[in-house]
């Protein structure tokens, strides 16, 4: 009867020279994702806070012309109300309806844009003549508070950008 002896003693070193070596990889690779992990994770919380704030200023935002057409509908179911305020109430109801349909078109299209569902079609225009088409819009409420408003905007001020979205 033979006894063979084979020394794995050299094999042994090597199984566990490996792994260490796979421990200390996967621990680099666990390090690494966990580090990932806390990056995704505060990228994210920074987004829902973002998107909290959107949410929170569009509600207010939306709220300003139902509250001015819930108001002045009131007013308007008033048998005894004369023709003049009558008119002036259901002008304000439509201003206020129009303000309303444009704001949740921008937010429409501020979504499509998130989503890339369009892109921004960039073209060179007059700035001067938004703003002042802007600040015009504006003027029932400065006459109403008695206000003079004095701009001095000069014109041929080029812009290239989208101006549906400005």
């Amino acid at each position: 009867a033979y006894i063979m002896y084979i020394d794995i003693g050299p094999i042994t070193r090597y199984i566990v020279t490996l792994n260490w070596a796979f421990f200390g990889v996967l621990l680099a690779i666990s390090s690494v994702m966990c580090l990932l992990g806390f990056r995704f994770g505060r990228d994210i919380e920074k987004e829902t806070e973002r998107q909290q704030t959107f949410f929170q200023n569009a509600s207010h935002e939306l709220k300003t012309p139902l509250a001015v057409i819930q108001n002045y509908g009131s007013l308007l179911q008033d048998p005894a109300l004369p023709k003049e305020q009558r008119v002036e109430y259901a002008k304000a109801v439509t201003d206020a309806s129009r303000r309303l349909a444009d704001l949740i078109a921008n937010i429409l299209k501020l979504n499509k844009l998130e989503n890339q569902q369009i892109f921004p079609q960039a073209e060179t225009y007059d700035l001067g003549e938004q703003l002042r088409e802007c600040l015009l819009g504006f003027e029932d409420a400065w006459e109403a508070k008695e206000l003079a408003v004095e701009a001095d905007i000069p014109d041929g001020v080029a812009v290239r950008t989208d101006r549906e979205l400005l």
